[in-house]
């Protein structure tokens, strides 16, 4: 997948299989409730653009924060690869009043 002009997705990503994400200069990628990549797939990330990932809360377990990038609760994370980009990632968090 080719990054070429700013983006923000507003809804979950989730990783099948092989993805490289390609984050092309002077560009923002914004995933503002996180990237999954679950066991068994890969991300491989790359360019000199920026990526910003914000995990958010999972709607079935309400009380677990979701990666910013990575597996969901119970599924193991993937592979990551990057090689290149200015990559923020940060986790959500849960709602922890038991």
């Amino acid at each position: 997948m080719n990054v070429a002009s700013d983006v923000e997705l507003s809804n979950r990503v989730e990783v099948r299989g092989t993805v490289t994400l390609n984050l092309g200069e002077k560009t923002t990628l914004a995933a503002t409730q996180g990237i999954t990549v679950n066991s068994g797939n890969t991300l491989v990330i790359e360019g000199t653009g920026k990526l910003i990932a914000i995990g958010g809360v999972d709607a079935t377990y309400i009380r677990r924060g979701l990666s910013g990038i990575g597996g969901n609760y119970g599924f193991g994370t993937g592979a990551i690869t990057i090689n290149g980009g200015d990559i923020t990632a940060t986790g959500g968090s849960g709602d922890t009043d038991l």
